[in-house]
Order: C-alpha cells, then structure tokens, then sequence
C-alpha cells in the first residue's frame, strides 16, 4: 500500500526531531529514558491526528522569515 503524502510528511518530521524529542523528554522525566519514550510517542501520536493543522502552522510560520515565501 503507497503512503499517502501525509504519511510521507509526518516521517520526515519525525526522523530530523526525534533524537531533540528525546533529549527534551529526558530532561522532562529526570532522566528516565523508557517513561521519555512513552512520553515522546504519546506526542508523535497526537501530533499525527493533527498533522494537517499543525503542518499548515509550520508553512505559515517559515513564510513569514525574512528571505523566505
């Protein structure tokens, strides 16, 4: 089954954040790595369910630089 380009978007996202969301989610739980996982993919799975509101936020948001849009 082809992935729609919703699907191909929200992965790119997450594979350049991931290791930052990680980090952010260490630091959130003291250090406890595996709640830090359970945070980040609650996260990912509420991001995913508005993925296409917050990616058209993120549009408005790099047009807006200077020099770009």
């Amino acid at each position: 089954m082809p992935r729609s380009p919703r699907d191909e978007e929200f992965s790119a996202f997450v594979a350049e954040r991931r290791i930052d969301l990680l980090r952010s989610a260490c630091l959130l739980t003291a250090g406890d790595t595996h709640l830090a996982e359970d945070l980040v993919q609650t996260a990912l799975a509420r991001l995913y369910v508005a993925w296409p509101r917050f990616a058209a936020g993120v549009v408005v948001l790099h047009n807006a630089l200077p020099g770009h849009g």
